[in-house]
Formats: structure tokens, sequence, C-alpha cells
């Protein structure tokens, strides 16, 4: 009955999606968001999206341009 028990939520387990921890660049991406979006109210999104983009490439030269795209899509 145990062993039924355990292989049943290790398959409902497998099922829920859990969040992962945000890592510097989610966090990061996050805050200059937040930061263009509170500075520039009546900017362009795309010139606020390229100032972060921008700001993202100097502080993360390592990673790809597509996750930096993609960290400026999450937080957004």
């Amino acid at each position: 009955m145990r062993t039924a028990l355990a292989a049943w939520l290790r398959r409902l387990a497998a099922w829920i999606d859990v969040p992962a921890p945000l890592d510097a660049l989610a966090e990061r991406s996050y805050f200059l968001v937040r930061h263009q979006e509170s500075q520039n109210p009546h900017s362009a999104g795309e010139s606020k999206r390229h100032q972060v983009y921008a700001r993202l490439i100097k502080e993360f030269p390592t990673r790809s341009k597509r996750e930096l795209a993609r960290a400026i899509e999450d937080a957004l």
C-alpha cells in the first residue's frame, strides 16, 4: 500500500510545474524593466526594451542574446 502511494505521489509530482528560483539574470532584468517603466513612463516600449537589453549585454557578456531577450520578455 505504501509503495503504491509513493509511486502515485511521484507521478503526481512530475505533473506539477514548480517554478524555478530566479537566477541573477532574471532578477536583474526584472529590476531593469521596472526601473525603465518608472523612469520613462511616456517613452515607447521598444525604446525601454532596447535600454534594458543594452544594459544586460554589458552586465552578462557570456550569456546568449537569446537568453537576454527571453529574460526581458519574462520580466514583462
